[in-house]
């Protein structure tokens, strides 16, 4: 994948582990959050991370991070500061 499509990548990746019943950690997610925070796509990142979080996975600092700078690289300050007041608020950073 070229590097401008790896959020496209990372989704197409956690979909097909979903399709044959695999259980990703916060790791992989955290991946392809950050992978979309590369990409532009921080739409994308939190719902990652909040797919994550439905799926019982506890986000860890590198997931919040990922997601908050996701955040950050398209100027959406508001949604990247309720992330890490969730993240202090869950002892997660």
């Amino acid at each position: 994948c070229k590097r401008s499509a790896a959020w496209e990548c990372a989704l197409m990746v956690l979909s097909a582990a979903e399709r044959e019943k695999f259980r990703l950690s916060i790791v992989g997610h955290s991946a392809a959050i950050s992978a979309c925070g590369e990409g532009g796509q921080w739409q994308a990142a939190l719902a990652l991370l909040a797919k994550a979080q439905a799926q019982t996975l506890q986000p860890n600092a590198v997931a919040y991070s990922a997601a908050i700078s996701a955040c950050e690289k398209r100027g959406r300050w508001r949604e990247a500061l309720v992330l890490l007041d969730r993240a202090v608020r869950q002892d997660a950073l």
